[in-house]
């Protein structure tokens, strides 16, 4: 599977929050991610636009490999996720600093997930940024070969949204660049 991602900072969020509601998108889940981003021994993730990375939410963990970018329009590229178990994850932690994999940087975003009855296959989410501010995310999962007509269908999403120029930089990107 790809994913196909558009990401956008936000200038007016209650603006944006108002077409939301008025396409018809309604909020169905809240909650505080923590991204805990590792860095391989052997080569740097940064230059080979790659991810490695533990998602926490409340209890629950993922850990997730991203591979590069495809295209050059949205961000189309592969991805890997193992759910972990609490205890599991600690474990995953201290296996990746066993193998001398080093913890970048971590980001925190309150992420707001939207859905629509009519297009449950994409997601929406409100992310609030700590450090960066607010951004939406669109989202599509797709068997590889199918990422043209999803690229097509969040940036017509995006234009009925209003929403500006696409920000193709990770959050983690954005962060090393902002503390640089």
């Amino acid at each position: 599977m790809l994913e196909v991602e558009m990401k956008f900072a936000v200038a007016s969020p209650k603006q944006t929050l108002s077409i939301m509601k008025e396409l018809g998108f309604n909020p169905i889940d809240k909650h505080l991610e923590l991204d805990r981003y590792y860095n391989a021994p052997d080569r740097d993730f940064a230059l080979t636009d790659e991810a490695l990375r533990i998602r926490q939410i409340g209890n629950d963990s993922k850990l997730t490999y991203k591979g590069p970018k495809l295209g050059t329009t949205g961000k189309v590229r592969k991805e890997h996720e193992v759910e972990l178990t609490e205890g599991s994850a600690r474990m995953m932690h201290q296996i990746l600093m066993d193998l001398r994999y080093q913890p970048s940087l971590e980001v925190r975003k309150q992420r707001t997930v939207y859905h629509h009855a009519a297009q449950k296959d994409i997601e929406v989410a409100w992310d609030e940024v700590e450090e960066l501010g607010n951004y939406v995310e669109l989202e599509l999962k797709v068997p590889e070969g199918d990422q043209a007509e999803a690229l097509i269908c969040l940036q017509a999403l995006a234009q009925a949204l209003g929403l500006p120029a696409e920000e193709r930089r990770s959050y983690l990107e954005l962060l090393l660049l902002k503390n640089t």
